[in-house]
């Protein structure tokens, strides 16, 4: 989830459509990763927590002012992570190198939140084994790590999971649109390793008015689906996850 001022509000909103499954949304992280928009101010509701960090499209911000204001904001009890950080190669590639000092320079004492984009392939495999080899430069193996908006291959939760073996796959309404290898992929993520989440706002689902924490539902209902499991188990089971991990 994204930064709301109201989180109530976003979640009683109308979505414009009819939902297949829905949801009653209890917790969830508010990610702030672009300095702009740093909290100020944490959500009061039980169950929501807040993790920051440093988008790889923001990069270009990053000084030592800014590194001593985001340790100082992860020392607040209510930031359950730090994230986004990651690798972004749809960025300019001068910004490459400034992707990978973060990374490695921010050392992480919470679950760290990555995001990982390649630009021309779809899976992004050869991207998640570059960040992995950066993330064991900089991290125990006892590391909590989430790949969020997962969409890599077998290989890739294969390798991630041998070398951070608290490392969770966090699926967003992407998969919809998985190729075979994805779907694979999804049925391999052990299971107390499996998580779900929307990217609201972003990534508004077709017919819809607005994308809001609302759909975890239908992103339960897709991974249900390719891992021959019930909806409901799907949500029980990520949301054991979630509140484990983030200790919400």
């Amino acid at each position: 989830m994204s930064y709301y001022s109201d989180i109530r509000t976003v979640l009683d909103a109308d979505v414009g459509t009819r939902l297949q499954v829905e949801v009653d949304v209890v917790g969830g992280v508010l990610i702030y990763c672009d300095p702009e928009t740093y909290p100020t101010s944490f959500p009061a509701q039980a169950g929501f927590g807040v993790a920051v960090g440093l988008h790889p499209r923001r990069v270009a911000r990053f000084n030592s002012e800014l590194y001593r204001r985001l340790k100082h904001l992860l020392r607040n009890e209510r930031v359950v992570a730090l994230g986004e950080l990651g690798l972004d190669r749809t960025e300019p590639s001068e910004t490459r190198g400034l992707q990978e000092e973060v990374l490695t320079r921010i050392s992480p004492c919470q679950p760290v939140i990555l995001h990982i984009r390649d630009e021309e392939d779809r899976q992004s495999v050869v991207l998640y084994l570059e960040c992995l080899e950066l993330m064991k430069t900089n991290a125990a193996r006892t590391q909590k790590v989430v790949l969020h908006c997962f969409i890599g291959a077998q290989e890739v939760v294969v390798s991630w999971c041998k070398a951070f073996p608290n490392c969770y796959f966090s699926y967003s309404g992407q998969a919809r649109h998985f190729t075979e290898s994805q779907k694979q992929a999804v049925r391999r993520v052990p299971a107390n390793r499996l998580l779900i989440e929307t990217v609201s706002p972003y990534f508004r689902p077709a017919g819809a008015r607005m994308c809001t924490p609302s759909f975890l539902g239908e992103v339960a209902n897709v991974i249900a689906s390719y891992r021959d499991s019930e909806v409901r188990d799907v949500c029980q089971l990520t949301f054991r996850n979630s509140t484990q991990l983030f200790g919400l």
